[in-house]
């Protein structure tokens, strides 16, 4: 056994109780997975309509929004998601958006008939292409409202944070391959339990499995291929998941399961659509439209 090894092991602590070290080390763990999970919800885009669009435009909702294409908003969180995906658009040379609602959820929204008149444009000899984000502008000046600062995709709120899922995942799995055995886990099933959506694999490991949970700490450090653990104290014998159960939880139940969630979220949203049209400019700021 190599000395890293050994210390981890020392540190984890292969069984008994769990020292004020490793205490720290999950309180730490498990603040970063708090606030990772929160940043990873708060920028998944939720698929809206043009008509939403404009509705928020007009009413001054909207604040800051992300311009780009359909491709450049679409998160993969896992089974799927209710973003950009479910409007079946996938256009690299669309026009789409993305705003952050009153409710502090991310929307997306594919503007058809704005990229509808960039073809017109392109197609059309001599004339100079749209520019959306002065379309954007244009448009809600002439709704009354003070236009939205346009950001490129990845600049909105909480974007910056989706790092912290990554971070969370290696220190998860660096412990994993250099610390004991998990108690619940198998640790190819910890590996597919880290891999749910959302975290929500990590966050059980945190709050109910080895060497963070206290009372599987203490119970003694199962084989590689055991599948359960017996508490001595109480001769309660622990079924042990393994990685083809875990994969089937994480890869199926568990990712189905919160897409039918955001999916409720996202029906949850009131939906207000406002007649589509557009103060549309070229990109040298010549008006398109009356």
């Amino acid at each position: 056994m190599s000395t890293l090894d050994t210390q981890l092991r020392l540190r984890l602590g292969a069984s008994g109780p769990a020292s004020p070290r490793l205490r720290v080390v999950w309180a730490a763990l498990l603040a970063m997975v708090t606030v990772a999970s929160f940043a990873v919800l708060l920028s998944t885009p939720f698929s809206a309509e043009e008509g939403e669009f404009i509705h928020a435009l007009r009413s001054g909702e909207i604040t800051t929004v992300a311009v780009g294409h359909s491709a450049d908003f679409y998160s993969a969180t896992g089974f799927n998601n209710p973003g950009v995906n479910t409007t079946g658009s996938n256009d690299p040379n669309d026009i789409a958006v993305s705003w952050v609602n009153r409710f502090g959820f991310r929307r997306e929204a594919v503007l058809q008939q704005l990229g509808g008149m960039a073809q017109g444009a392109e197609s059309t000899p001599q004339t100079p292409p749209l520019d959306p984000a002065g379309s954007i502008a244009r448009t809600a000046r002439s709704l009354g409202v003070v236009a939205p600062t346009v950001v490129q995709p990845g600049q909105l709120r909480f974007d910056r944070l989706k790092w912290l899922s990554a971070l969370v995942l290696v220190l998860m799995i660096g412990i994993l391959l250099h610390g004991p055995q998990p108690r619940r886990m198998t640790k190819w099933g910890a590996f597919w339990a880290y891999l749910i959506p959302y975290n929500v694999g990590i966050f059980y490991a945190l709050l109910r499995d080895s060497p963070w949970n206290r009372r599987m700490a203490m119970l003694p450090e199962p084989g590689v291929g055991d599948r359960v653990v017996v508490d001595p104290m109480t001769n309660e014998v622990i079924s042990r998941h393994g990685g083809w159960a875990m994969f089937f939880w994480s890869a199926i139940v568990a990712s189905f399961a919160i897409t039918l969630v955001l999916l409720f979220v996202a029906w949850t949203f009131p939906t207000y659509l406002d007649p589509v049209g557009w103060s549309a400019v070229d990109v040298a700021g010549n008006p398109m439209t009356p």
